[in-house]
């Protein structure tokens, strides 16, 4: 990895991961995975996760997303996801190194029905993701996005 590139991913490390564990509520998470329940008002919580890909053609991904969710009622939660983006692209092409913030996603869930001893907790979200990023750059698709979800999920 090229010197800006280092520095730049140490920036971000140090911006995204250490003041996450100032909050109370961090969650590890190794995969990516939703549940049917939705945090009470007023607490929130901060993940954020990495990962690295060597692409075929021998160009080095690495990707970080932080996600922000916080209770805005008992029965809804606001998530906010921020994608960060390092391209260090092989060394014989002739195309730029890329870096930079990808298509920001927003998400409002909503609880339909608390878990009982019986039954499930079931939610419904509805996810937009933004055209935020620099489609030019490659950071973004240009697009915008709407996804809507059902789940459930037992303890």
């Amino acid at each position: 990895m090229r010197g800006k590139h280092w520095a730049c991913a140490c920036s971000l490390a140090l911006i995204v991961v250490l003041p996450s564990s100032l909050f109370a509520g961090i969650e590890n998470r190794p995969l990516n995975s939703d549940e049917a329940t939705v945090l009470p008002r007023g607490q929130f919580v901060v993940a954020t996760g990495a990962s690295f890909v060597r692409q075929p053609n021998n160009d080095n991904q690495w990707n970080w997303v932080t996600d922000l969710e916080a209770g805005v009622f008992d029965w809804l939660e606001l998530d906010v996801e921020l994608p960060y983006t390092i391209l260090d692209r092989h060394i014989e092409t002739e195309q730029p190194d890329l870096n930079g913030w990808g298509d920001v996603a927003v998400q409002l869930e909503g609880s339909l029905l608390k878990e009982r001893a019986y039954l499930p907790g079931m939610s419904m979200a509805f996810q937009t993701k933004t055209q935020s990023a620099n489609e030019d750059r490659g950071l973004g698709s240009g697009e915008t996005d709407y996804t809507v979800t059902a789940l459930a999920s037992k303890t």
